[in-house]
């Protein structure tokens, strides 16, 4: 692609001016007298405060009838039984990742709140402990303006918000009963008035995963020691603290106890996983007419202790870091101004490293976003730099055009560069570890049309997207045989590319709605330039399918409603000479739901069977999936 050999001369002072741009309206805001509350045209609601909302950013929100249906559930789940992404899962005992467009794990950000949530050691996130109880919403982009001023986002991002969008005083209590030893218990309360409310969850799982599986051999076995246990609780505030002004907490613990099962290679395992978290978000929020200003605050621990008394091995690691972001975002007549000034200080123990790292990191971003009413015409353009320990990284550009063509059609293009610093054990896991790493860095370019009719009252709605894409990394971190050791090193350059195609479509009938919706994703993720094994050249990357794809069905006829939901994954290579493949699979989960309301309270009883059709298959090699199982899930909300 041109736009990949495009060259980028000089280095702007983008952090100066985002200095600037904070400083400025600090100024501006001490002058204005403010007496009344003005609701704003393009907002965002959080509780009964307006806050002004870039509307040219839009994250894609996951189903919020799926996310209720799987809420006993994680997000690798929901991301698996979507098809928004691949999550390339060890099985129900085992970790779960995500890749979005041919990226790896570490590709792909998860923001809780606002705040990078991933883990710096390992630079991913383990999708399996982010039960979906815990979350109000769950927002989805693959690229595009809204990742363009996020660090190592280069496959995109996943937001899980909370929300106060309850009023008065409630609550909602969830218990479900499961296949291979599953319980689940989950619970909320909602309280406070208009100036302060609050919210407290809280959750409890208890797996046994010991599914039957036949090994090399084909003989049926149980697996064995891979119990699962979890527990969590969050806890949410929001106060008014002026006309024009809030603060709102949030406050997550969560402790994970697990035993890793064997693998069809494996005879035993007694290999055990712990992991605990503290996750603290702190949101100050300030506007007027033109201007709107937040500070944010946090302070993230995590620890993880790996024990494998076959293998001699104990693995003790913790980091903490402290974030802190200002955002000042300005709304003259001529468009839309955004300035954000973030720091990032990231202190690492483990006993796998010479000596606990630290790392510094600032980043500035500006944006300007301009709405042309009259030819349906808008345009964002970003700049995004950092400095990590004092050496200053790349500027990164970013340019998204969205035309309006006609009522019933948009078209859109973009193009992006960023860039992901290594991993704290890409640095300095002993042995092995390569503190010469340099960061990869990628451009990135989509284009697309979105189909979006309007509709007139119990008529038939739908919509569609075509997305294309590619995107080329280069730097691409791997860990290779060097000699008697592995380590990582920069070895090649790759290129991801592919469509993506999405439809909806909601039906009423009679006393109820019919409501299909399909994904379908294409995308080639080759080693485009490699330094040494030529054989994988031009190869596809292991794990990441040429195809994947799911549909959905649901329908709701008075307080019943039921749903199914297919996905379908093609092959991928397990070896980079592409010798070696699993073979791609397709599973189904069916379930039945019912409403009951008794004066001011509610219940709903639900059952699911996931994997309906007892598929035999493996995700990643050798590690086998459960077959048929079920769920039965009991919630009611206490008014």
């Amino acid at each position: 692609m041109p736009f990949l050999l495009l060259p980028f001369q000089g280095i702007m002072k983008i952090t100066v001016f985002s200095v600037l741009g904070l400083l400025l309206p600090l100024l501006v805001l001490s002058q204005q007298q403010v007496d009344t509350l003005l609701q704003l045209p393009d907002v965002s609601v959080q509780g009964t405060m307006m806050f002004p909302h870039q509307k040219g950013r839009t994250w894609e929100r996951m189903d919020t009838a799926v996310v209720n249906l799987l809420s006993m559930q994680d997000l690798g789940q929901l991301m698996s039984a979507t098809q928004a992404g691949y999550i390339k899962s060890y099985g129900p005992a085992g970790i779960s990742s995500s890749s979005f467009r041919g990226g790896n794990a570490a590709h792909t950000v998860v923001l809780w709140n606002g705040v990078n949530v991933q883990n710096p050691m390992l630079g991913q996130t383990e999708l399996s402990l982010f039960p979906l109880i815990l979350a109000d919403q769950v927002l989805l982009s693959k690229g595009g303006p809204e990742t363009a001023g996020i660090q190592g986002a280069l496959g995109g991002a996943i937001h899980i918000k909370n929300a106060f969008g309850e009023k008065g005083t409630g609550g909602n209590v969830q218990s479900s009963l499961g296949s291979f030893g599953r319980l689940g218990n989950a619970g909320k309360i909602y309280y406070g008035n208009r100036r302060i409310k609050g919210i407290t969850r809280g959750y409890h799982q208890l797996s046994e995963n010991d599914f039957n599986y036949f090994d090399l051999q084909g003989n049926s076995k149980k697996l064995d020691h891979a119990k699962v246990v979890r527990w969590g609780l969050v806890q949410d505030v929001f106060m008014v603290t002026g006309t024009r002004s809030s603060l709102e907490g949030h406050f997550w613990t969560q402790k994970s106890h697990r035993l890793i099962p064997p693998n069809r290679l494996q005879i035993k395992s007694v290999a055990e996983q712990d992991d605990e978290s503290w996750r603290n978000v702190v949101l100050w929020k300030k506007w007027t007419n033109a201007h709107a200003f937040s500070i944010t605050c946090a302070y993230l621990t995590e620890q993880l202790n790996y024990r494998d008394s076959i293998a001699l091995i104990n693995s003790e690691s913790f980091s903490r870091t402290i974030n802190l972001k200002a955002e000042h975002q300005y709304y003259p007549d001529f468009g839309n101004l955004r300035f954000a000034l973030e720091y990032q200080r990231v202190r690492a123990e483990s006993n796998n490293y010479d000596f606990n790292p630290l790392r510094n990191l600032w980043t500035g971003n500006a944006a300007f976003r301009k709405q042309f009413s009259k030819s349906n015409f808008e345009t964002e353009i970003s700049l995004a730099a950092s400095i990590l320990d004092g050496d200053i990284k790349p500027v990164l550009p970013g340019l998204h055009l969205k035309w309006k063509a006609h009522k019933l059609l948009s078209l859109n293009v973009g193009i992006f560069r960023n860039f992901r610093v290594p991993t704290f054990n890409d640095l300095y896991w002993t042995p092995g570890g390569n503190p010469g790493l340099e960061p990869e860095k990628s451009w990135s370019f989509e284009s697309g049309v979105s189909f979006h009719p309007k509709v007139s009252k119990n008529k038939l709605k739908w919509n569609g997207k075509v997305q294309i894409f590619s995107r080329k990394v280069d730097n691409w971190i791997v860990w290779l045989p060097q000699g008697l050791l592995w380590q990582p090193v920069n070895a090649k350059q790759v290129w991801s590319r592919g469509v993506e195609v999405e439809a909806f479509m909601e039906k009423p009938i009679a006393t109820g709605t019919l409501r299909i919706n399909g994904r379908y994703n294409l995308i080639l993720s080759t080693n485009s330039e490699v330094s040494g094994n030529q054989e994988t050249l031009d190869k596809q990357l292991i794990y990441q399918p040429a195809h994947s794809g799911s549909i959905g069905l649901s329908c709701q006829f008075k307080n019943v409603s039921s749903n199914y939901n297919h996905q379908l994954v093609g092959k991928v290579f397990t070896t980079t000479d592409n010798l070696h493949e699993i073979s791609g699979y397709s599973t189904g989960d069916l379930s039945l739901s019912r409403y009951f309301d008794f004066n001011k309270w509610s219940f709903s009883l639900s059952g699911t069977v996931f994997n309906i059709w007892n598929t035999d298959y493996e995700i990643v090699a050798f590690y086998p999936m459960p077959g048929r199982h079920f769920q039965l899930k009991f919630s009611t909300n206490i008014p």
